[in-house]
């Protein structure tokens, strides 16, 4: 079966990648013998469900059935490397930074969105509703690959990465420094975040409304959009601690 991807895909990684529909039929991803895996377009790629013909392949999936990496979890000693780690890490963070939380005074929403992927749908409804003073995105950034171009400023065991830019925002200043010195005052190791390529939910928070002071707090991340995310366990804590930093603070809100 041909198959079109939901959100970024990375097709050099998805040759042999088993994978598994909702209603538990599984498969594999294969390519087409006549072309080189590195001059591989999606297109080229197909699922093999293990079907004889069109009609066996009908009764096990549907036009508009979607299906997920079903490849596992595991452990690389202080890193942990796993399918869609962009952006269950994330959510992770959030619940540890909620569980971590003593008294303050600021009405705070943890929202955990969805279809950041396809355009920021769940950041722009939720944003819109809430119309916060400061909104920070947590998501996973470019970290340190082994053997490509760097193309961010972010590595793997830096601590936590403070946004500054991507191609879909550019962090207002005064929180980037709010989180830099939250972040020394607390010891939680940090760097800064410039990446030339993707974004974030912080594309569609900052222009909300009237426009809303927006940062971001970013986990390093190898091996994006393949089955095989990696990040540093030590960048995950130091994330949750800025996080939790962050809203227990007392800033102002600017004009």
């Amino acid at each position: 079966m041909r198959f079109g991807k939901i959100g970024g895909i990375q097709p050099t990684s998805l040759l042999h990648t088993p994978v598994r529909f909702k209603n538990g039929v599984y498969g594999a991803v294969s390519l087409s013998e006549k072309v080189e895996k590195k001059d591989a377009s999606l297109t080229d790629f197909y699922l093999d469900i293990g079907a004889k013909s069109r009609d066996e392949a009908k009764e096990k999936v549907q036009i508009g059935d979607t299906a997920v990496a079903c490849t596992p979890a595991f452990s690389l000693g202080e890193r942990m490397a796993s399918p869609y780690m962009d952006n269950r890490i994330s959510c992770l963070v959030l619940l540890d930074a909620l569980s971590q939380l003593g008294d303050h005074e600021n009405d705070l929403y943890f929202v955990f969105t969805v279809q950041e992927e396809l355009g920021m749908r769940g950041a722009k409804t939720a944003a819109f509703a809430i119309d916060p003073d400061y909104g920070i995105a947590v998501d996973v950034t470019l970290g340190d690959e082994l053997d490509s171009t760097h193309r961010g400023s972010s590595v793997l065991g830096g601590g936590a990465a403070i946004k500054v830019m991507d191609q879909s925002v550019i962090c207002h200043p005064q929180v980037v420094e709010d989180l830099e010195t939250l972040a020394r005052k607390e010891g939680i190791p940090h760097q800064r975040d410039v990446i030339t390529g993707g974004g974030t939910d912080a594309g569609a928070i900052h222009v909300t409304r009237m426009g809303v002071l927006t940062g971001g707090i970013c986990i390093p991340c190898r091996y994006i959009h393949s089955p095989v995310e990696t990040v540093d366990l030590k960048d995950v804590e130091a994330c949750a601690a800025l996080v939790k930093a962050f809203a227990e603070a007392t800033l102002p809100r600017l004009g």
